[in-house]
């Protein structure tokens, strides 16, 4: 379950950006985009996140995640289009000369602190 292992780096990064401030301020909601092909499992990361920050300052924290489609180019025609499964073909032309535009991305979006 490599989820433990992306909360603990998100963890990680969060932390060192609250430190930054000159109060340690209150947590409410971390925002991530995951792309479907980014093999992340929302549930299994919110379940690892909830475990590694218990008794810390960010126990009460929430992950908001938007998980964000996988869309192909094709550089043959030009189209655009989401893909479901990873078969990188275009659905317009069959031309397999695509390029991935979203789908692998794990982002921390924003942090939502209380004032």
């Amino acid at each position: 379950m490599h989820e433990v292992s992306i909360a603990n780096h998100i963890y990680k990064i969060v932390l060192n950006e609250l430190e930054k401030q000159e109060k340690f301020p209150k947590l409410q909601k971390i925002k991530l985009k995951i792309g479907k092909l980014s093999a992340v499992v929302p549930d299994a990361l919110d379940f690892a996140w909830n475990a590694i920050v218990k008794g810390t300052n960010l126990e009460n924290s929430i992950l908001e995640i938007e998980e964000i489609p996988v869309i192909l180019k094709c550089h043959d025609c030009k189209s655009e289009f989401n893909i479901e499964y990873p078969v990188f073909l275009c659905e317009n032309c069959g031309s397999n000369n695509t390029e991935l535009m979203s789908g692998d991305e794990l982002d921390i979006v924003s942090l939502i602190i209380d004032e």
